[in-house]
C-alpha cells in the first residue's frame, strides 16, 4: 500500500539485474517482509524455486532481492548462503539442510540489497542479539512462469500511477493469462522483448550484494563473484 514499495520494485539497478537474470518481460512474483528477533529460530536451507523438480535448468527462473533495513551480520540473523550450491541444480537433501556445510552469512550494511537466484541454497541464522532484523523481499520470475502472488486487484491503480514498466511487471504486456491469448499484438510484443535481451538463457552470478548509498559507488562484491563491478 505504501508507494515506497513500488519505488523499490521499479529501482533501475534491480531491473537491470532482473532483465539480465530472468529476461525481458519478467513479472513481479512476490513482495513480502520479514521481522526477526532473538526469539526466532534459524531458517533452514532451501532453494526459492521449490516447486521446480530437479535437475534445475541452467538458466534462471527466479531472482530474489532482500533490502537490508538493518545491518546484516551472522549474530543479527542475516541470510546464510552456500556458495556454488546453484551448480548442484537441485534442492538440498534433509541431511544437507541439517549439516549446512559451507554456509556463510551475507554481511552487508544498512541500505544494501542482497541478491540471489532461484537455485541457490540459502536460509537465515538465528538472531542472538537484542533487537530486530527487518527485511523486504522482492522476487521476480521469468515471463513464462506463474507468479507466487496475484496483484490483479490492484493492477489498474498501480499501472495508472507508475506506467508501462509496472504494466510489464504485472503481466499486462504479454500474452499469458490474457483475454486475447496468443494474438498477433501480444506475439509481436513478446518477440520484441526477446530480441532485445542479451540472451534468454544467460546464467546470472548466484549471489551478490550492492549498496544503494552513493558513497559506495554502486555495486560491491560478495565472495569474489566477478560480475558485480560490471554494473557499478
Amino acid at each position: 500500500e505504501d508507494p515506497m514499495f513500488c519505488e523499490a520494485i521499479l529501482n533501475p539497478k534491480l531491473l537491470a539485474m532482473v532483465e539480465f537474470s530472468v529476461g525481458r518481460g519478467a513479472n513481479i512474483s512476490q513482495v513480502s517482509a520479514s521481522i526477526k528477533d532473538d526469539t526466532n529460530d534459524a531458517l533452514g536451507l532451501h532453494a526459492d524455486q521449490g516447486w521446480l523438480p530437479a535437475p534445475f535448468p541452467d538458466h534462471n527462473y527466479l531472482i530474489t532481492f532482500c533490502w537490508v533495513h538493518d545491518e546484516f551480520t551472522k549474530e543479527g540473523g542475516a541470510t546464510k548462503v552456500v556458495p556454488h550450491s546453484h551448480r548442484e541444480r537441485r534442492h538440498p537433501e534433509p541431511g544437507e539442510v541439517e549439516a549446512q556445510d559451507g554456509a556463510i552469512a551475507i554481511e552487508a550494511p544498512f541500505n544494501s540489497v542482497a541478491v540471489w537466484n532461484g537455485s541457490v541454497w540459502h536460509g537465515s541464522w538465528a538472531r542472538t542479539i537484542p533487537g530486530e532484523r527487518v527485511v523486504t523481499h522482492i522476487t521476480y520470475s521469468r515471463l513464462a512462469m506463474k507468479t507466487i502472488e496475484d496483484y490483479s486487484a490492484h493492477a489498474d491503480d498501480l499501472i495508472a500511477a507508475h506506467g508501462e514498466q509496472m504494466a510489464l511487471l504485472l503481466g499486462r504486456e504479454d500474452m499469458f493469462n490474457s483475454p486475447g491469448g496468443a494474438n498477433g499484438i501480444h506475439l509481436r510484443k513478446n518477440a520484441i522483448h526477446l530480441r532485445r535481451q542479451p540472451s534468454a538463457f544467460v546464467v546470472f552470478p548466484p549471489v551478490i550484494w550492492f549498496s544503494l548509498s552513493s558513497h559506495c559507488g554502486g555495486l560491491c562484491q560478495l565472495g569474489g563473484f566477478p560480475f558485480a563491478h560490471r554494473l557499478a
